[in-house]
């Protein structure tokens, strides 16, 4: 692999082929890396060259049943967010800020990175779930709606910059 989105997507199809999920769902892979469509497993489909917050971006998000994303180097992960404000629910790793956005159990799942059964557990839970994927994702569209508010983002960084203001004043004095 060249990349860390070749290994994350390496990892996640040996998860959908150790779990036999094609004869039960189906994977969409966002990707642009190298794979030729005669390399996927059957049930997946590659979707190449979907530009973020553009129609056919938005129509994936309606689609999506669950967003899955078992990455090793990932330090924030935006496109956990973006799954909670589409009201999906996501599996992410306990890795870096995902565990701050991805409350296991809560809003998704999380699972160790690199442990292809824990993943497939994971992938087992909400394919077999309906009920789950959809508590899953209300509770995270409903968290996600709360800590984005533009109102509580300003309300915080103001009290961040009075109280750094205040640390300067008081070492002037």
């Amino acid at each position: 692999p060249d990349f860390p989105g070749e290994i994350w997507s390496i990892y996640l199809l040996e998860a959908w082929r150790a779990g036999g999920f094609a004869t039960r769902a189906s994977l969409d892979l966002v990707t642009d890396w190298p794979i030729s469509d005669h390399e996927l497993p059957a049930g997946v489909h590659r979707i190449r060259n979907v530009a973020p917050y553009t129609p056919a971006w938005c129509d994936l998000w309606r689609r999506a049943d669950f967003f899955v994303m078992p990455t090793r180097h990932e330090a924030f992960g935006m496109v956990f967010q973006e799954a909670a404000a589409a009201g999906v629910p996501a599996i992410g790793t306990r890795i870096n800020a995902i565990p701050e956005i991805v409350i296991n159990g809560v809003t998704g799942l999380l699972v160790e990175p690199a442990d292809c059964d824990d993943l497939v557990r994971a992938m087992c839970v909400l394919v077999e779930s309906p009920d789950l994927r959809q508590r899953l994702g209300a509770a995270a569209f409903d968290r996600i709606r709360i800590l984005g508010s533009p109102d509580r983002y300003a309300r915080g960084l103001e009290s961040l910059l009075h109280s750094v203001v205040e640390g300067y004043e008081s070492r002037e004095t």
